[in-house]
């Protein structure tokens, strides 16, 4: 028997609606964050003790966000090399190990800026010259900050950086768990910007402890609470790369040449 016009029309709009349905549902979803277990360390710190070194770079971009370089030496010297602000701001730390005086160097492009730092410093300005397109301010004193807190500081941002995307295991070897990153949403109830991370690449090398022993990750970050949002987005994306590289090895620290003692 032939099915009337009428019920095939409806049965059609019904197929319709629940295809559209199901459209608008996968366009929303996700409604919560990814369930996520971060396999190591995110603290501030390291549980290292001396000699080591470490180096650490985090682009946004393709643009430098901040690198730096830090080496601890047996006998207490330590010596820290930043740069930031898309190489615009320099700045070397270095301490002897028979003293709690901080020696700092700075160099800006921006004279305002170098005056800024000289006058908010809790140390004595020890020099201030010109080189070339940079204005440098040398600086000396024990309320300054030492080489290895300002490690732990922008070690911090390495590891909050890596925070963002999720990892999954992915093989042991040679006594160091190693994780692949894969992609993650982040969604918040109160303040926080809803992002999705996504073209997600690289893995995490976690030794013994737990700690982070080298890492070369990178993903993009976009705006949105569900994929309606993320693919509305995507020109607002930035993509951000974090690399970590620890090594306990018998480190020695001289003195910068800029130092006059």
């Amino acid at each position: 028997m032939d099915i009337a016009p009428r019920r095939l029309i409806l049965t059609a709009a019904v197929v319709v609606l629940l295809a559209a349905a199901s459209v608008g549902l996968a366009f929303t979803l996700p409604l919560e964050s990814t369930d996520r277990s971060i396999p190591f360390d995110t603290t501030a710190g390291t549980d290292a003790t001396a000699p080591y070194t470490e180096t650490a770079a985090v682009n946004i971009d393709g643009g430098i966000f901040f690198d730096y370089s830090y080496v601890a030496a047996a006998e207490g010297a330590e010596h820290l090399v930043l740069e930031t602000d898309g190489g615009n701001y320099y700045i070397e730390r270095y301490s002897a190990g028979n003293s709690s005086v901080t020696h700092t160097r700075i160099s800006v492009v921006d004279e305002e800026e170098a005056d800024r730092r000289a006058d908010n410093s809790d140390g004595e300005v020890v020099d201030r010259y010109q080189e070339d397109s940079r204005h440098v301010v040398l600086l000396k004193g024990e309320e300054i900050t030492s080489p290895g807190e300002s490690a732990d500081s922008w070690r911090y941002l390495v590891w909050s950086t890596l925070y963002q995307a999720d990892y999954e295991p992915a093989s042991t070897a040679d006594e160091f768990d190693v994780y692949a990153a894969s992609d993650a949403w982040h969604l918040y109830d109160g303040p926080g910007r809803d992002v999705r991370i996504s073209h997600t690449d690289g893995e995490v090398v976690i030794d013994g402890d737990q700690q982070v022993h080298r890492t070369d990750v990178s993903y993009r970050v976009t705006p949105g609470m569900s994929y309606a949002h993320y693919y509305r987005n995507l020109n607002d994306s930035e993509t951000l790369s974090v690399a970590y590289d620890f090594d306990a090895v018998d480190a020695e620290v001289d003195a910068p040449d800029w130092i006059d003692e």
